[in-house]
């Protein structure tokens, strides 16, 4: 659990109990908010180490409502934001020849290693005869895959499958990056974003993506919402189908990103994070100024410091 995250859970049920909560300010090992009820505030610290996160509540007043208050939603937040364990999954797996379920929706994304460009998350619901559907186009996992292949497959997947996708465009994606600081949390986020947008559509409990950081960030993003799934993360997951489409849904999504910005500012971004992209980030400060890189760069890459 990251203390981002805990900041958000613990503004959502005090929010839900009367009380207000200021946007949090960066200290050293942690962050600090202020929270209020009535005329009475109190300052809240989440300091993070190698221990975990740890909650400072010192700076309440000690019997206040505010205290009580507070106090009874660390619990109830303790409780909410507990790691998935492995023992659960496994007993929910129904039994299947490839380990993996036959109905589920499969999640991936394209465009996290890629400096200029967004972030794209895209979500499909399968089932068997859907699955069979797509064996036969040949889908497969978009890193094996041509541009051409892509965007012929892309039309297909959409009109065959349930399918949501979700484009963090760059101003987007630094503005969530200022919040949650680490690649690992916008990929959970945007992942819990996409799962709950699938289970609205479709009435399915399993879900598969590839594994990514620890197992509880997407689980935890997913509480924050109210979602209620069965969660399998293992690596390699484009090996099934549902995964594979996604990856197709993503990529398609983050190529026809980068033609629109080509045109748009008339330059040619490199994809992935190469020598070159250095040259094009100076052509771009040259022409349209370094307060505009937010547009097109993920800013917190080496390449920007």
């Amino acid at each position: 659990m990251s203390k981002e995250i805990l900041y958000s859970s613990i503004k959502t049920e005090l929010g839900a109990r009367g009380c207000s909560v200021n946007p949090y300010r960066v200290i050293q090992h942690g962050i600090q908010f202020l929270v209020f009820l009535g005329t009475d505030s109190g300052l809240v610290r989440i300091y993070e180490g190698k221990k975990g996160v740890r909650v400072d509540l010192s700076q309440l007043v000690t019997a206040s409502e505010l205290d009580e208050i507070v106090r009874d939603v660390m619990g109830i937040v303790k409780a909410k934001l507990m790691p998935v364990s492995t023992e659960r999954v496994e007993m929910d797996r129904p039994p299947s020849n490839t380990g993996d379920p036959d109905e589920l929706v499969g999640v991936d994304e394209s465009g996290k290693g890629d400096y200029f460009g967004p972030l794209v998350i895209a979500g499909v619901f399968v089932n068997p005869d859907i699955s069979a559907k797509l064996k036969a186009l040949g889908v497969k996992d978009s890193k094996q895959l041509s541009e051409h292949q892509i965007f012929e497959l892309e039309p297909q997947i959409r009109e065959i499958c349930p399918f949501t996708v979700v484009v963090l465009n760059n101003l987007v994606y630094n503005d969530v990056y200022e919040k949650f600081p680490n690649l690992n949390n916008i990929l959970a986020w945007g992942h819990g974003r996409v799962i709950d947008n699938m289970v609205k559509q479709v009435n399915c409990k399993y879900v598969l993506c590839d594994q990514f950081g620890h197992q509880s960030l997407i689980q935890n993003a997913l509480l924050l919402r109210g979602v209620d799934v069965v969660l399998f993360q293992r690596h390699r997951a484009e090996d099934n189908v549902a995964v594979a489409a996604a990856s197709i849904l993503a990529r398609s999504g983050f190529l026809m990103a980068m033609t629109q910005m080509r045109e748009k500012y008339k330059l040619r971004f490199p994809k992935g994070c190469p020598p070159e992209a250095y040259a094009i980030r100076a052509q771009f400060i040259e022409r349209y100024g370094e307060d505009r890189l937010v547009e097109v760069a993920k800013l917190h890459f080496k390449l920007s410091e």
